[in-house]
């Protein structure tokens, strides 16, 4: 879908005069866009980044008082899920996105998902972390989840384990352990940086 650009076709509609039309063409947006797009569409990142966490929310806590005529696969929803959480990794390169990151709240919001994902989407989720903590004070707020970093070196610590056994298959849904290291290595050299954690606290 993404090959036949309709993203050109939502950013026109989300210029509409009818707030119904704009709501839905960046619900669309949020699909379809690539990095591309997200170059051009720089004065509408702000919304873009809102209506993609709300999504992400959405998908990962269902409301259960939705009633459904036919409830969606597993398959399908983690595919959802694996879909805007590459769009929120586009994203966050931006400066901008990384102030509405903050502005939103929305940091805790990531990390609890990164806790609650697996994946790719757990993957990207992970590489959005790594490219916020590039700021500072960004990198600061996450320093003060200790328990996110506990369950990162759990992490770094468990895919090394499985590197020394014999890899499965890989599916479609699922990240490489070698990926997963490497953000994480990332994401923990990030916050190590100027005196913000004690270096020893963390085995490298």
């Amino acid at each position: 879908m993404k090959q036949c650009r309709p993203s050109i076709v939502f950013q026109r509609l989300a210029s509409s005069p009818c707030k119904a039309i704009v709501s839905n063409a960046y619900l669309m947006l949020v699909y379809t866009v690539d990095e591309n797009d997200i170059k051009e569409s720089q004065g509408n990142l702000s919304r873009l980044l809102y209506t993609t966490l709300n999504l992400i929310h959405k998908a990962i806590y269902p409301n259960d008082a939705t009633k459904q005529d036919v409830a969606p696969s597993l398959q399908n929803i983690n595919r959802n899920i694996i879909q805007l959480t590459e769009t929120l990794a586009s994203l966050v390169q931006y400066e901008q996105v990384k102030k509405e990151i903050i502005k939103q709240n929305a940091l805790l919001f990531l990390i609890q998902s990164s806790q609650k994902l697996s994946g790719l989407s757990k993957q990207f989720i992970l590489k959005s972390l790594w490219t916020l903590s590039f700021d500072k004070h960004i990198a600061q707020q996450i320093n003060h989840n200790s328990q996110f970093i506990l369950s990162l070196q759990h992490i770094k610590k468990s895919s090394s384990e499985n590197n020394q056994q014999t890899n499965p298959t890989i599916s479609w849904n699922e990240s490489t352990n070698d990926e997963i290291q490497k953000i994480i290595d990332g994401l923990l050299w990030n916050l190590s940086k100027g005196n913000l954690l004690s270096i020893n606290k963390y085995d490298f």
